[in-house]
């Protein structure tokens, strides 16, 4: 008994370390090359709460503001059908796993021959879908209100649902290689490669400083459009009643589709549904 209790007391102390060690996000480093494959290192691990922590604080911001206001401006209604219609995509992953899986193995898409396609399987659309599934159960609107978006974030349900869609990315043969320098380039100029099925594509991309933090210099020249547009996206909620009714049928039109995706009993029906959910979704 005294071994047991020993075992136990050991295994006791091993979880909660694990669990403060998993708490405690990696430091950005301060180099632009180490910034840099930190930030791949953390999107592939779909460490979603350290690679926020890693953008400047601007961004950061801006992000907390963008959530609190699409929060704050949807109503009961129009927060639980947008949460349903994501519920219903997570449940059709699930029913419809094995279907996909096919479909997404079947020429000439994605790539033109099955040998550059590692098979994406049943499994992993399912769990795709149940993780979905658990990362839209554990969304908390009042957190959101508030521009608290580092809570879901750091979820697990969030975690999970990153890390299998990043996974189901490099197995289907997209993935990036480690940035390296550009030689004879200023140390921010990196070669980026990246892998679509056998066939490498080899880009530039420079990097800049924003407030102690380095982001591709896209993204810093972007980035102040992309929040305004984002903003004006969420400005342009319907706000009266006529507005409101036209969304929330378009919203009901699109779960109405997924339905009939999830019911489908062949390959031939799902994709009978998909084409007008992809009309009603464009």
């Amino acid at each position: 008994m005294q071994r047991i209790s020993f075992a136990l007391s050991l295994l006791a102390a091993a979880l909660l370390a694990g669990c403060a060690t998993q708490r405690l996000a990696p430091t950005p480093p301060s180099g632009a090359l180490d910034s840099a494959n930190y930030l791949l290192e953390r999107a592939y691990q779909g460490d979603a709460e350290a690679f926020f922590a890693s953008l400047p604080e601007s961004y950061r911001q801006n992000i907390r503001m963008l959530v609190s206001v699409a929060a704050r401006s949807m109503d009961d209604d129009l927060w639980y059908a947008c949460q349903g219609l994501l519920m219903d995509a997570a449940e059709m992953l699930d029913a419809q796993s094995g279907h996909i899986a096919d479909f997404l193995n079947e020429e000439p898409f994605p790539f033109p021959t099955r040998d550059t396609f590692i098979a994406v399987r049943p499994y992993d659309v399912r769990r795709l879908g149940r993780s979905l599934s658990h990362a839209v159960r554990r969304l908390d609107r009042a957190a959101l209100r508030e521009g608290r978006i580092e809570s879901f974030l750091s979820d697990s349900g969030t975690r999970e649902f990153l890390e299998i869609v990043l996974k189901l990315g490099k197995k289907s043969g997209r993935w990036m290689e480690p940035f390296r320098p550009v030689e004879g380039a200023a140390p921010e100029v990196m070669h980026a490669v990246y892998w679509a099925g056998e066939q490498p594509v080899t880009n530039v991309v420079q990097w800049t400083n924003v407030e102690g933090r380095w982001v591709p210099k896209t993204w810093a020249l972007a980035w102040p459009f992309v929040a305004g547009e984002a903003l004006s996206n969420i400005d342009r909620l319907p706000k009266d009643d006529k507005g409101r009714t036209m969304f929330l049928t378009r919203i009901w039109l699109m779960r109405k589709q997924i339905r009939l995706m999830t019911a489908a009993g062949s390959q031939e029906e799902f994709e009978a549904a998909l084409l007008p959910f992809l009309r009603h979704w464009l």
